[in-house]
């Protein structure tokens, strides 16, 4: 199926045209397609992918412009190899993401997949591939209608033979020729302007005019356009290896979820598998053409399946206790990443306090006195924060000035300056 030959409905889709465009293409109720859909997006979500790069990559009725190259210029002119390889991994991020929300597994979706496969995709295509190789018949001149011979019926025969030959050597008209003045069905004025003379009657004529007429040069030979190819078996048996490789991808990674329903997996369990099936495929390929598609998937699998098995860097975790004010930092301490504890809970105070800290990636706890007055100046750039039950939030840019009073209200107050870049901030008591 083209891409470029396809549009979606702006008339009669119910979200973005999608089901009705495909009814049309297929010649089949919207209806059906629509339960069909409904039945992918609850397999792991493929169907929603599915939908998704739909919509993304064909344009609406009356527009030659898709909603990908507003985002992504230029990638709709990507060959079917990277769309192909794109699709499978969304596929598969959807279903590690969706496995344990959605009620079906991958099976449905691969049901769907062979009987579209088998019941259209492959019966059409052969269908095409013998409609291109079977030369069309040319038609037959009706027989003589005359009864009685005559020197005009000589001339008609011999005019119906020259017409016969003629049409022969030109093959099938594109139209139907039209009917006959003299009930005569094999009539065309075409083949009669090719043939004016078939019995040589201005012969004598023409022969004193190409007399008096200059000589002409020799036709040139006739340039004949090469065959087109016929079809080989090489198409045929790499469009089976598409279908061996791309069955035991969805065999593979719907093996792992069932194994994850029962017991949890890591993520890496997912692109592992693809990797093993794509490498049972390049085995087979030894004996079948290797297409192109499974080769650009199991390199961008290898790239993916390298970053998640990298270890994680190693973070900066510390913990710091104060006991006394004497032994608070006059400078402001700051911890670049990981996780950061400052205990001042054993801290007395008999004068106000400040003291300042900042993370700038990760996880930053201040743990203030039980019964001191603490007045928490706080920014968080992106994560949440949580300070002092009084406040509970996330999001971006965040900020406040949260005051806490202790056991003595008028006592010394802990003015505590407090920032994370990225991550978490907890102030507690």
């Amino acid at each position: 199926m083209e891409l470029t030959q396809l549009r979606r409905s702006t008339t009669d889709g119910r979200v973005a045209g999608v089901c009705v465009m495909l009814a049309d293409r297929w010649r089949v109720d919207p209806m059906l397609i629509r339960v069909a859909a409904l039945l992918l997006a609850l397999s792991s979500g493929i169907g929603l992918v599915l939908y998704a790069a739909a919509w993304l990559a064909i344009p609406a009725q009356g527009s030659d412009r898709a909603p990908i190259d507003s985002i992504l210029p230029g990638v709709r002119r990507l060959s079917r190899g990277w769309w192909i390889a794109g699709l499978v991994i969304a596929c598969i991020a959807a279903a590690s993401a969706l496995a344990s929300v959605l009620p079906f597994g991958i099976g449905p979706a691969a049901v769907m997949g062979a009987v579209w496969y088998f019941g259209w995709y492959r019966p059409s295509r052969q269908q095409a591939v013998t409609s291109s190789t079977t030369p069309p018949t040319p038609p037959a001149l009706a027989g003589r209608p005359f009864a009685e011979p005559t020197a005009f019926t000589e001339a008609a025969a011999a005019w119906q033979q020259r017409v016969q030959a003629y049409l022969d050597a030109k093959g099938a008209p594109t139209s139907p020729p039209e009917a006959s003045p003299a009930s005569d069905p094999g009539y065309s004025l075409d083949a009669f302007l090719a043939m004016p003379d078939p019995v040589g009657l201005y012969a004598e004529d023409e022969a004193a005019e190409a007399a008096a007429a200059p000589p002409t040069p020799p036709p040139a030979a006739p340039v004949t356009a090469p065959a087109a190819p016929v079809p080989t078996r090489t198409k045929r048996r790499t469009a089976r290896m598409h279908l061996i490789g791309w069955s035991l991808v969805f065999i593979a990674v719907g093996v792992v979820a069932a194994i994850d329903t029962t017991r949890e997996v890591s993520i890496l369990a997912y692109p592992a598998a693809v990797l093993l099936a794509l490498g049972l495929a390049h085995i087979i390929g030894a004996w079948l053409p290797r297409p192109r598609g499974l080769f650009v998937v199991a390199i961008l699998l290898t790239l993916v399946t390298g970053v998640v098995a990298a270890p994680a860097p190693q973070t900066n975790d510390s913990t710091v206790r104060y006991a006394s004010v004497a032994h608070l930092p006059v400078a402001p301490v700051e911890h670049g990443s990981g996780r950061l504890v400052a205990d001042l809970s054993q801290l007395p105070l008999n004068s106000d306090t400040d003291y300042t800290v900042s993370v700038d990636a990760g996880n930053l706890v201040v743990i203030v006195p039980p019964e001191a007055n603490v007045s928490v100046i706080w920014s968080v750039g992106v994560g949440d924060a949580q300070i002092l039950g009084a406040h509970s939030e996330d999001g971006i840019d965040l900020g406040a000035n949260t005051l806490s009073r202790g056991s003595d209200p008028n006592g010394p107050t802990l003015t505590i300056h407090a920032r994370v870049s990225v991550g978490q901030l907890v102030v507690t008591r």
